[in-house]
């Protein structure tokens, strides 16, 4: 049950992280035909508002900082199961032979 809670953790944030990149790939093309004219002077207000290039800045930092770390992590297991998987093959403590020749 909890394995399956895990799953579905993963899957769901793989989609999102799939919709951010998407969503920061594809160009910002404004179709003024859609946009009605009683609500593009309220939208041009608010978009001129936000500081778009900053935020963009700030998840390229964000996203950036998190791959490093999560490399390092990645690297640290890496290395804890090299060294147990080459421990296997020593022999133990008894005297008996190891696992792997």
């Amino acid at each position: 049950m909890p394995y399956n809670l895990i799953f579905q953790i993963i899957v769901f944030s793989s989609l999102g992280a799939v919709v951010i990149i998407l969503g920061r790939a594809l160009p910002r093309i404004e179709d003024e035909s859609v946009i009605s004219r009683s609500r593009r002077g309220y939208f041009e207000r608010i978009s001129k508002k936000i500081p778009f290039e900053r935020i963009d800045e700030a998840i390229n930092v964000f996203l950036h900082k998190a791959l490093r770390k999560i490399k390092i992590v990645l690297m640290k297991a890496d290395n804890v199961v090299s060294e147990k998987l080459h421990n296997f093959g020593k022999k133990d403590k008894s005297g008996g032979p190891g696992i792997l020749p």
